[in-house]
């Protein structure tokens, strides 16, 4: 079970992982686009992610207005999720995030 997926930190006690996951649940595409982005970088050789670059990546290529109550069209709120659900899901990828502790970590002790 990943903790970092939208239908399970729906649930989550901490209101900032709440929001991404509504926020993911509403906007499959995000992902979509931030798996096609991380495969890319992984293919060209990179072993460390940059979950910012990826980000500003589907900024750049989205350019539309995404179902979200935040006045970005993504919020950087939601990075340290993506790249949790990332590593999560793919634990044998030859590219990973480096991660830094945020608060709603403690629901994985």
């Amino acid at each position: 079970m990943n903790p970092f997926d939208p239908e399970i930190a729906i649930k989550s006690s901490f209101a900032a992982k709440r929001r991404y996951a509504k926020f993911a649940l509403n906007n499959p595409v995000i992902w979509n686009y931030f798996l096609r982005f991380c495969n890319e970088a992984i293919n060209a050789g990179y072993t460390t992610l940059s979950v910012s670059l990826v980000f500003e990546r589907i900024r750049w290529e989205t350019n539309v207005v995404t179902r979200s109550q935040d006045p970005f069209k993504i919020t950087n709120d939601f990075k340290p999720y993506y790249a949790r659900r990332f590593n999560y899901e793919f634990p044998h990828a030859k590219g990973e995030f480096v991660l830094h502790l945020i608060p709603s970590d403690i629901e994985l002790i």
